[in-house]
């Protein structure tokens, strides 16, 4: 499972609104990125370090499945997956299927 399916799968709201907001700025002429796995690390920053419970939900997910992935550093993941307190399918997804 890659990065844009995890993201989708556990939040569809927010990827569908991610999704429509590049295909707008597409449809303007405007390049933007174009993976979920690329906006959520672009809008999180790859040198992310700050607090992470002052993000919402979705980008908390993100986070976790950034720093699976090695994009961004600084954080245990078990540690994150414990505090944030999700459900069993989320973890799994994260911790055992999810791979670029």
């Amino acid at each position: 499972m890659n990065f844009d399916q995890c993201f989708s799968k556990h939040f569809p709201l927010l990827a569908q609104e991610l999704e429509i907001m590049m295909s707008a700025t597409k449809a303007m002429g405007i390049e933007f990125d174009n993976t979920l796995e690329e906006i959520t690390l672009s809008n999180l920053g790859d040198d992310y370090n700050g607090n992470y419970e002052e993000l919402a939900e979705g980008y908390l997910g993100a986070l976790a499945m950034h720093v699976k992935l090695g994009n961004i550093k600084g954080f245990d993941l078990a540690e994150l997956l414990a505090t944030l307190n999700w459900s069993n399918e989320f973890n799994n997804d994260v911790l055992r299927l999810l791979h670029k």
